[in-house]
């Protein structure tokens, strides 16, 4: 059906030649794994939290899915230019991922996905919800050891932590803060 939509289609005469059409296939099944990555590293982070090397597997992800879909459009439009326009997202994906404050960001994304699985754990015990519905494992526990080792970047964020979780803190508070 994809195939009707992006090449034109002759009743008589098949305009496309062999070579382009395995191309559209292979493009399209490689943008099917692609996909299929992204949806069981969404699930392992949903279970585990988020880390700096998952923040870059999504980031390869997406660079890659660029770049066939790409791909897949100079299949369509073959004078266009493939370089320039690849050069482009490479660029500005690298430089967004690069001002961003990841650790920061993964400090109040794992504090966000305890407590939302806290939250969870309470309403299925309660049964006044339909999260019973979920298929993997959420993980009620944050890695301590490791969102106090992320940079001084994130200081702010792991103070934060330390206060919303006090019971927790008072265990580490030796242990990982020179004090």
């Amino acid at each position: 059906m994809l195939f009707y939509i992006f090449f034109p289609w002759n009743k008589k005469k098949c305009t496309c030649s062999p070579r382009v059409i395995s191309l559209f296939v292979l493009i399209l099944s490689t943008l099917g794994i692609i996909f299929s990555a992204h949806a069981r590293i969404s699930i392992y982070v949903g279970a585990y939290g988020q880390t700096i090397s998952r923040i870059f597997v999504f980031y390869a992800i997406f660079l890659i899915g660029a770049v066939f879909l790409i791909l897949l459009y100079k299949l369509y439009k073959p004078q266009k230019q493939f370089f320039p326009r690849l050069l482009g997202i490479v660029l500005v994906s690298f430089s967004i991922l690069s001002y961003r404050n990841i650790d920061k960001y993964i400090i109040q994304h794992n504090i966000n996905h305890n407590i939302m699985a806290k939250e969870m754990q309470r309403n299925m015990i309660k049964g006044n919800s339909d999260t019973t519905k979920l298929a993997f494992k959420v993980s009620r526990t944050l890695d301590w050891s490791y969102l106090l080792q992320l940079s001084h970047d994130a200081a702010t964020e792991q103070f934060m932590m330390l206060k919303k979780f006090p019971k927790e803190s008072e265990k580490l508070k030796y242990r990982y803060l020179k004090l």
